[in-house]
């Protein structure tokens, strides 16, 4: 068991290709179950570490079992809580040799419950906030579930589900594949469920630009496939 309680230091974090210097205070570390053979063989549980920096705070991580092998990093039950918002989630994340790269790496994510400001992770998703900093879908919660396949080009989820503003819901099953730029990148759902109302969808996202004939429609549901 190793405990780490009230400490403050300045470490690095990679982020957006580029490793940052951040200043962390009030950090508090609880680990225990550590096995450690060398650098690419160990594992550990996290009861607890919790920090805060001028960023965000880290109010709570715990992981039941993160294990290291040469060629993979598997994490078992985590969750974790910044600021207002809180992730549920195993991942399997594959070819990957360097722990600084592991937003590179080929991830399988199954999210359970999961409730999220964007804004929260934008600090440490540099590429979210370039994307989304503007949007007023920035600042509402958003909650996710769903089984997930992650690589550089592409995403593939299964049984997902999504929930925006209390007035929203998604249902179903989607590939989303980068071309370029987002705008340029190709959607694929088979929708089970889907619930909006376009005249709310249209005040959340700036750069969806609804006409009005379809707004004055109000609430909406539907279930097919959609290509986009």
């Amino acid at each position: 068991q190793f405990s780490l309680v009230g400490a403050s230091f300045t470490g690095e974090l990679y982020t957006n290709g580029q490793y940052q210097n951040r200043l962390f205070k009030d950090v508090s570390v609880l680990l225990t179950d550590a096995d450690f053979k060398d650098v690419n063989n160990w594992s550990v549980s996290i009861d607890d570490i919790s920090g805060e920096n001028k960023f965000y705070n880290l109010k709570h991580l715990g992981i039941k079992k993160i294990e290291r092998t040469p060629d993979r990093l598997n994490v078992d039950k985590a969750f974790i809580r910044i600021d207002n918002s809180f992730l549920d989630f195993d991942a399997q994340i594959g070819q990957l040799y360097d722990l600084g790269d592991i937003l590179n790496g080929q991830m399988n994510l199954s999210l359970r419950k999961t409730k999220v400001k964007l804004n929260d992770l934008f600090p440490i998703l540099p590429g979210l906030e370039k994307e989304f900093g503007n949007e007023p879908l920035a600042k509402k919660y958003i909650q996710i579930q769903g089984d997930y396949q992650i690589s550089k080009e592409e995403v593939q989820g299964k049984l997902i589900k999504i929930w925006l503003n209390g007035k929203h819901f998604f249902e179903g099953n989607g590939v989303f594949t980068k071309t370029g730029a987002y705008k340029e990148s190709l959607l694929n759902f088979e929708i089970t469920g889907l619930k909006t109302n376009l005249t709310d969808l249209d005040a959340q996202i700036d750069r969806i630009k609804i006409p009005e004939e379809l707004k004055r429609l109000g609430e909406l549901t539907f279930k097919g496939n959609f290509d986009g």
